[in-house]
């Protein structure tokens, strides 16, 4: 026979087996939909579960069917079992994800009709998941490091459950709240954005985040679900960079890589403020994995991977552009290793795009607000930075961050906490070196990566006046992996293996885990302590900090159930100022509440006011409710005339109009028994300089019994003249004053 009629033989084979497989996977699928459709029927039918719940069950079965025979009849894979699944999950969502985007451009952006747009996503979802699941999920592995050390599992496992845990306590601010709005809009069909957050106040990106979130809550999650989901997901930049660790040089470089990234600094603060720049990690992590691998097989599939999760990176935050370096080094390491076919290079870069569509098609309707928008960021005085800023930022990723930490979130005394942070710098410039001496011997990897960092810090110093702190966690994401491969270079030079490694990372974890726990016992008495810089401004001198008395995520589900029973609530205080900068997002999903009102007066409602646990508790006060962190009491009455504020289902962004303009005074003069406390709420946090306040009984100022950031507390006892409040602010009529008794009515 001969060796034509062989090779021809041969693909005649393949091509049976091709199309058997293809037959075996459309059972598959139907098994799988089927699968689906009864646990759902019997679920709903049986009494057991409500159809959103029963849906998701429902799908959880089907992806179990579907996997396994997958795994072991349609592509008989021989690939280990973990491995497979966890990629099965990511073409699952990604599938998703491409039925969202193709249903998006072609009912809203396109105007098509949307049975006709469904058609065609139920063509190319199956598609594209046959061949990522033939081509990547199923495929034989073929790796240097197989194994999966307990040891260095469970070290992972803790960190992952310590920032989650971290995130369940972070704020819900105004960027959250809006986001979570903008989702909840999209479950209920009143809005199917095609742009992303606003960034900058100049321009958008894609809606990949909205997407994310819209999808969490319609398998039934709210607030504290949502965020524990984003937590757990941005948790995964350990798991992600230990595995690019292992892969580049050894375990060791991974145990490394892991602890640098939980040494407490500005890319861990993003758990404490949580919002779609938190999952920078977890992509550039990725993009990374991804990079290693295709720098040393060439195989195109992670090619195409890696420009995916690098577009992610960039929609988490258009930041991550100044490492364009990183993928495009190892990008160019990959070619020159084995070359790529002109299609693969098509796809990677269609992949990297397609986040990008829904904002092209929006750009396209709206007469090019995105060139404009940017062009309109360049002229700002934000965006005219100076390279001399290089090393500030410098100093900021390493022993600036931790100083943070140490000095306003810990409490520790300056000057110990300035030697931690500069022998921690030290550390990282060490490990810097130790990857000088890899490059020299021939390891481009390390070489991206420097080049990455040093292009990333030289962009983030002139695209920005002021640097906030998630915008530099990527660049400080790339000199941590540096530092990892630095430092193991060093321990394979004085002989010191992985055990060592593991030490260091277990003596990181026991350093990080009260810092965390002293975050999150902040937030349980909504005290954290916080200033605006240098939280906006990584590289400014701290302000004064005060105890910043806002709502946890974890306590959402409190507050909701408290608001969805208190329809005729007028709120005040600290409470009040969290619910403006939260839009009440969590009463909106768990009951559909559509307002609420705060401050002011209202004579048929009933006027609570919600303060801190800690300060009521100095005021000798007994909570009638609690909110998380916060307490609630019925005030006794309203003193300031100015209305209450109805806040309806508005999205704006911010909720009120801000005002930075020239102070007003206003006055207003108490009549007191002494029986009361007077609580004075500033309620233009984020809209206004803080306002100045005064109270004086006749010519003699009264200080403050107790204040915060939010609240100042008065004592009228003993004053035989009229109290006068004095207010100086651009928005004097949010700033309200109510009586509350000394001892309220208990229950």
């Amino acid at each position: 026979m001969t060796g034509a009629v062989r090779r021809g033989l041969a693909a005649a084979r393949d091509r049976l087996q091709g199309h058997a497989r293809l037959g075996r996977y459309g059972i598959a699928g139907g098994l799988s939909f089927l699968t689906h459709l009864a646990v759902l029927v019997a679920l709903v039918e049986a009494g057991l579960a409500a159809p959103v719940p029963a849906s998701v069950a429902g799908f959880a079965a089907s992806v179990a069917v579907s996997f396994t025979l997958q795994y072991r009849w349609v592509f008989r894979s021989s690939a280990p079992l973990f491995t497979s699944f966890g990629r099965f999950l990511v073409v699952t969502v990604l599938g998703l994800l491409l039925n969202v985007l193709i249903m998006a451009v072609g009912v809203n952006g396109l105007k098509l009709h949307y049975l006709a747009v469904q058609f065609v996503a139920f063509a190319a979802v199956p598609v594209s998941n046959y061949l990522l699941n033939r081509g990547w999920t199923f495929r034989a592995v073929e790796s240097v490091e197989k194994r999966w050390p307990v040891a260095d599992v469970l070290l992972l496992a803790v960190m992952s459950v310590l920032v989650t845990t971290l995130g369940l306590y972070s704020v819900l601010h105004l960027d959250l709240a809006r986001d979570l709005s903008v989702a909840a809009d999209m479950v209920a069909g009143r809005a199917w954005p095609l742009k992303g957050p606003e960034l900058a106040g100049s321009f958008y990106l894609g809606p990949v985040w909205y997407w994310f979130l819209a999808f969490m809550q319609f398998v039934g999650l709210e607030v504290v679900g949502s965020v524990a989901a984003v937590a757990a997901l941005a948790s995964a930049q350990f798991w992600l960079a230990w595995r690019a660790g292992c892969e580049w040089h050894g375990q060791t470089t991974g145990l490394l890589a892991a602890a640098f990234l939980l040494v407490p600094s500005w890319p861990l603060y993003q758990f404490v403020l949580i919002s779609h720049p938190v999952l920078v990690g977890s992509c550039l992590a990725a993009t990374f994995l991804a990079g290693v691998r295709f720098a040393k097989t060439g195989r195109g599939v992670h090619l195409i991977l890696m420009s995916m999760f690098f577009s992610l990176a960039l929609h988490a935050h258009p930041a991550s552009l100044v490492l364009a370096f990183m993928p495009l080094g190892l990008a160019v390491s990959g070619w020159q290793r084995g070359g790529v076919r002109w299609r693969t290079l098509g796809l990677a870069a269609a992949v990297a795009l397609l986040p990008f569509v829904p904002a092209a098609i929006d750009e396209i309707k709206t007469g090019g607000w995105l060139l404009a928008g940017l062009n309109d960021y360049l002229g700002h005085a934000q965006s005219r930075g100076r390279l001399f800023q290089v090393l500030p930022l410098a100093w900021a990723l390493t022993g600036g961050g931790l100083e943070y930490w140490l000095v306003y979130m810990a409490k520790w005394p300056l000057w110990p906490a300035r030697l931690l942070a500069v022998t921690y710098a030290g550390i990282v410039v060490l490990g810097a070196t130790g990857s000088v001496a890899r490059i020299r011997a021939g390891d481009r990897i390390s070489l991206v990566l420097l080049a990455a960092v040093v292009a990333g810090l030289g962009g983030l110093a002139m695209i920005r006046s002021f640097y906030p702190h998630y915008m530099v966690s990527g660049v400080g994401f790339c000199l941590m992996l540096l530092a990892a491969a630095g430092w193991s270079w060093w321990l394979e030079l004085l002989r010191l293996g992985r055990r060592t490694a593991a030490a260091v990372a277990a003596a990181v974890l026991v350093f990080t885990v009260p810092l965390v726990a002293g975050v999150a016992n902040s937030q349980q008495s909504a005290s954290l302590p916080f200033a605006t810089f240098p939280v906006f401004n990584v590289t400014a001198q701290p302000e004064t900090h005060q105890p910043h008395p806002f709502l946890s995520a974890a306590g959402a589900s409190a507050s909701a159930d408290w608001l969805c029973s208190h329809e005729h609530a007028v709120v005040h205080g600290a409470y009040a100022v969290s619910l403006i900068h939260s839009y009440a997002i969590e009463a909106r999903l768990r009951c559909g509440k559509g307002q609420f009102r705060a401050g002011g007066r209202h004579e048929n409602g009933q006027h609570w006011l919600g303060l801190a646990l800690p300060m009521l508790e100095s005021l000798g006060i007994q909570p009638q409710q609690t909110a998380g962190g916060l307490g609630l009491v019925r005030a006794r009455r309203v003193l300031t005339p100015s209305a209450a504020l109805r806040l309806e289902k508005h999205r704006g962004y911010p909720p009120l109009a801000a005002d930075f303009g020239q102070d007003r005074t206003g006055q207003h003069v108490i009549e007191s028994s002494g029986q009361e406390w007077l609580v004075v709420t500033d309620m233009t946090f984020g809209m206004a300089r803080p306002a100045a306040v005064e109270m004086h009984c006749g010519d003699r100022p009264v200080k403050p019994v107790v204040a915060d950031r939010m609240v100042r507390v008065y004592d009228g006892h003993g004053c035989d003249a009229d109290l006068t409040l004095t207010v100086q602010s651009t928005l004097p009529d949010l700033v309200t004053l109510v009586a509350l008794p000394k001892r309220p009515p208990a229950g």
